[in-house]
């Protein structure tokens, strides 16, 4: 082999070395050395910095407070905050939250409408919450939270406007009214069916449900629970965007419900809360008391 060649060979060998230290040293050091992108994801959701910087759980779509009062420190306090683009195009982003005191109280109350003819018998089921003290609302922009006038708002993702999700970046919305049919029985020529309706306050109550009983791997009953399946098949239509109509159509979907499209983020504490802050809305029931103070006994 020529001396050239050596020489050659010498240097690609010397070349590669240099390439792999700097590799796994930009690697290590990459927040150091690169500008971070102004655009963070977790799953299929995208929020912008400015929104990381008013909001750090913003990028997930349902975020869960959770106190469980078991040392009778303070109110079982139970909040659910909903993330939502407020466009297709994922420009924007608010949030709709509900906050429960004492929420081992609410009631799930099914009611059941019959239908029936000569051939067929159909239960109709909706749900609703008997509540031990009335919830409060709130809506949240920029990180800047207000008590809402109303409840959640439950109107059909199919108009405008919606709940939005990021789903492989193509703009859904979606609602809380999923009907599921099952049959239950058949005598003679009779089918009888019921079906099942979904709405916010039965998603509410299972997600209140799910955090209640959630436990880490090391046994513990509190902590921050994130990336779970929470398996929620029997509530959310999907409707994807049609550029061609401008309007989210239920008949181009064919998702359900799947842990990569909703993330779910919960705080879980096993004291009572007892202060405004301890709230992700920043007040505990009437927004006049005195900001950070101790409010628990006033609410019995």
């Amino acid at each position: 082999m020529s001396k050239f060649f050596k020489v050659v060979i010498v240097i690609a060998c010397i070349v590669c070395i240099g390439f792999d230290i700097g590799y796994f040293y930009i690697k290590k050091n990459l927040d150091k050395h690169f500008t971070l992108s102004t655009q963070f994801v977790t799953g299929n959701h995208f929020a912008t910095e400015e929104d990381l910087e008013n909001d750090k759980d913003i990028f997930y779509n349902f975020v869960v407070n959770y106190y469980a009062n078991k040392d009778n420190s303070g109110e079982e306090l139970f909040e659910l905050k909903i993330n939502s683009y407020t466009d297709k195009d994922f420009k924007g982003m608010t949030s709709y939250g509900i906050q429960v005191v004492n929420p081992s109280s609410m009631v799930l109350m099914p009611s059941i409408k019959m239908d029936s003819n000569f051939t067929s018998s159909t239960a109709y089921y909706s749900f609703d919450i008997a509540y031990n003290k009335s919830p409060t609302f709130f809506n949240q922009t920029d990180g800047i939270a207000y008590k809402a006038s109303q409840s959640i708002p439950e109107n059909d993702a199919s108009k405008w406007p919606a709940y939005v999700c990021n789903i492989d970046k193509v703009p859904y919305a979606y609602d809380f009214k999923f009907e599921y049919k099952e049959k239950v029985s058949q005598f003679l020529w009779v089918s009888s069916y019921d079906v099942y309706t979904s709405n916010y306050k039965y998603f509410m109550y299972q997600v209140f449900e799910a955090a209640k009983s959630a436990i880490t791997k090391d046994g513990k009953t509190e902590g921050i629970f994130t990336d779970l399946n929470l398996e929620f098949n029997d509530v959310f239509n999907f409707y994807k965007y049609n550029s061609a109509t401008g309007k989210f159509d239920y008949a181009n979907s064919a998702f359900g419900y799947d842990k990569r499209f909703f993330a779910f983020k919960i705080y879980k504490y096993n004291t009572g809360a007892k202060v405004h802050t301890q709230s992700m809305f920043g007040s505990i029931g009437s927004a006049d008391e005195s900001q950070g103070g101790l409010i628990w006994e006033s609410m019995k």
